[in-house]
């Protein structure tokens, strides 16, 4: 027969390592049958789990339009009759929705069916660690996390209350979103559909953070602190409500993007958020950089072990609350002002029309590379713009705007209210012992140090004469 998964599998496995144990085989034991154990106990069946992941807009739409064939007015529901009506559904022992056979749809609905049928369908060929993760990308509201839960419930990958095989993980990557994450899972942990699925995963909640979106909408600085401090508040609430926190970083590739070196990031966390346990997203341009070559891999993966490692030592070893008040202070001067600068410029009259003519954004748009569309809507706004064409066309005029702009603006107003002298002697305290701020400024000073202005000016010739003088 098969093993259904890599547990039945273990247990045959010490079955056999207990056998040689009494005969007194310790040799073969520890040659052959425990070093294969523990590559079982490491990678199961499936060497590595897959995600699933989709905007929050197509489950939406594929829920209002299942139950509408019900009689089902979900679209005009509000968020409490939403989140009644799928925590009501997920605990019927009935599915709503004929998720094989659901009428008239739009192809969004369609699609978004035909990937849960799938889901289950490949949980019940390859075991459960196959497919275990559904992210939901721009979560906002609590519905939007029981929408898939909800999905979930109808294929059966989800049967509460004791099978429960996904979990359901709310990228949070607004500022909204962000500053709205203790409201989104207060609201989650306290619903009964929901917590009753939240034990039967072992009481841990994964939440991704969205690096790229918080940086194009605030800017650099403001961005990593707003993404530092939103960490320290979940993961204390976390804590309160005797809930595990796995932290999903969506980050890597640019520096604008969240990128830099991984052992240093992981270093830089705040102590709070270090359980033993956190996710983190490769980029697809740094894959072939850093795991091609099977040298270069291991001594990637070394160091990534060796921060976690150092980072769970240290958190067991010092206070939760290490950040000193002098530092915290320091930052919430500089991000706010920097975040004001940032945004001042992305709202002058007349930007949006020198991105667009002295980048080659309206080329990035039709090369057919990524995943996703250049935009969300297909308007041409920096709101509705994705931040990888976002970056990209910055970078490709080598003044890798999104990488520094506003920094020094920040720093210049801390030192303007506390005084240059006290000022410096406190920045450069936090450089030298807080792994944050020296990662963020580290970080940081890459891209100025990669900029070419000569050529930066090039493509700001692209642009009308007035366009260019007020902004280059």
């Amino acid at each position: 027969g098969e093993y259904p998964d890599g547990d039945a599998f273990l247990d045959d496995l010490d079955v056999i390592a207990e056998s040689l144990r009494e005969d007194g085989q310790e040799s073969v034991l520890e040659s052959f049958v425990e070093p294969f154990r523990r590559q079982v106990d490491t990678f199961g069946l499936t060497l590595a789990s897959l995600d699933l992941r989709d905007h929050r807009e197509n489950h939406t739409e594929a829920v209002a339009e299942a139950v509408a064939v019900e009689g089902v007015d979900y679209d005009e529901m509000d968020e409490p009759e939403r989140v009644d009506f799928l925590t009501e559904a997920i605990l019927q022992d009935e599915p709503v929705v004929d998720v094989d056979e659901p009428g008239d749809v739009s192809e969004t609905t369609d699609r978004v069916l035909e990937r849960f049928a799938s889901f289950a369908e490949w949980q019940e060929e390859y075991g459960q660690q196959a497919i275990d993760t559904y992210c939901i990308s721009m979560t906002e509201e609590p519905s939007h996390v029981l929408e898939v839960l909800f999905l979930a419930d109808q294929v059966g990958v989800v049967s509460l209350p004791d099978h429960c095989a996904v979990d359901v993980v709310p990228l949070l990557e607004t500022e909204s979103a962000l500053n709205g994450a203790e409201r989104i899972l207060g609201t989650l942990f306290e619903n009964e559909a929901y917590a009753t699925a939240l034990e039967a995963r072992g009481e841990v909640q994964e939440v991704m953070l969205g690096y790229s979106d918080s940086n194009k909408e605030n800017g650099f600085l403001a961005a990593n602190w707003d993404l530092y401090e939103n960490q320290r508040r979940i993961a204390r609430f976390c804590r309160e409500e005797e809930v595990t926190l796995r932290l999903f970083h969506g980050r890597g590739g640019s520096i604008s993007r969240g990128g830099g070196p991984m052992n240093e990031a992981l270093l830089a966390l705040p102590n709070e958020t270090v359980t033993g346990q956190v996710k983190f997203t490769e980029q697809g341009e740094a894959i072939a950089e850093k795991y091609a070559n099977p040298r270069i891999a291991e001594r990637e993966l070394e160091q990534m072990l060796d921060a976690q490692i150092r980072a769970r030592k240290e958190a067991n070893e010092e206070p939760v609350e290490d950040v000193p008040d002098r530092w915290v202070e320091a930052m919430e001067v500089m991000a706010p002002a920097a975040r004001e600068t940032y945004r001042d410029l992305l709202n002058t009259d007349g930007f949006v029309s020198y991105f667009e003519q002295a980048t080659p954004i309206s080329v990035v748009e039709d090369l057919n590379l990524g995943s996703r569309p250049a935009s969300r809507s297909g308007e041409r706004s920096v709101e509705d713009l994705r931040a990888i064409p976002w970056v990209f066309s910055w970078t490709q005029t080598r003044l890798i705007l999104p990488g520094w702009y506003a920094i020094a603006s920040g720093i210049d107003a801390y030192l303007d209210e506390i005084g240059e002298e006290a000022g410096m002697e406190t920045l450069g305290e936090m450089f030298d012992e807080w792994p944050f701020f020296r990662t963020t400024l580290d970080n940081a000073s890459l891209a100025p140090a990669r900029t070419e202005p000569e050529i930066a000016a090039e493509y700001a010739d692209l642009a009308d004469d007035g366009l260019r003088e007020r902004f280059f």
